[in-house]
């Protein structure tokens, strides 16, 4: 259905390339882009390890041109498509466009139970370990401070394994005596005004963040 759908909009309007974001785009879509004869190029947001299904899948389905995150993600791109040209583009960033949070900030800490002399530290990310949960739970568990403090840990389950990894994390919270004021807050569309509602973002990866 979605490649009828891209061939469609390939058929109704004229296009200089295509841009699938990630191997599993490449795999879905590089055959319709093929038929109409129009450049490929593939965003590579993520290093590589050549091993995983759909960077097996992807080898068949080889683009024109390569636009790559980061020089890190970019020693990586060898390992499922080797000898296609590619250039390291960084995310622009807008700072201006964040907005303001809808929400005043005291409402909204308030909402999640943390009262106006609470610090509040957050960490946004996946739930995968080498985004560095355990050492945010084992370091707080060390704190020594009198004054009070919550700690939200933001992002959704999105495989069998980061469920896993979410119970590992609930128990250790546990194990840690930390339960009562750590709060996994799941999945969330607003970011911006939990991070303005917030006093320290902290995310201690213990891997290189492509």
């Amino acid at each position: 259905k979605a490649r009828r759908a891209l061939a469609e909009a390939l058929a109704k309007h004229e296009w200089n390339v295509v841009v699938c974001h990630s191997v599993w785009a490449q795999i879905a879509f590089a055959p319709t882009v093929r038929k109409y004869n129009l450049p490929l190029f593939l965003w590579q947001h993520d290093a590589w390890t050549g091993r995983s299904t759909l960077e097996r899948l992807a080898k068949r389905a080889r683009p024109d041109f390569i636009i790559v995150n980061s020089h890190y993600s970019a020693t990586t791109t060898e390992r499922v498509y080797p000898r296609i040209a590619r250039e390291v583009l960084y995310y622009p960033v807008a700072t201006k466009s964040v907005g303001t949070p809808s929400a005043p900030r005291e409402t909204f800490r308030s909402q999640l139970g943390a009262a106006p002399n609470i610090t509040v530290v957050t960490q946004v990310s996946r739930l995968e370990p080498w985004k560095g949960q355990t050492v945010l739970l084992e370091a707080l568990s060390r704190l020594t401070t009198r004054r009070p403090w919550a700690c939200w840990i933001v992002g959704g389950v999105q495989t069998a394994a980061e469920e896993r990894y979410l119970q590992e994390l609930t128990a250790l919270a546990t194990t840690l005596r930390l339960d009562g004021r750590v709060r996994f807050l799941g999945q969330r569309s607003d970011v911006v005004p939990l991070l303005a509602a917030s006093d320290i973002f902290c995310q201690p990866n213990t891997g290189p963040e492509p």
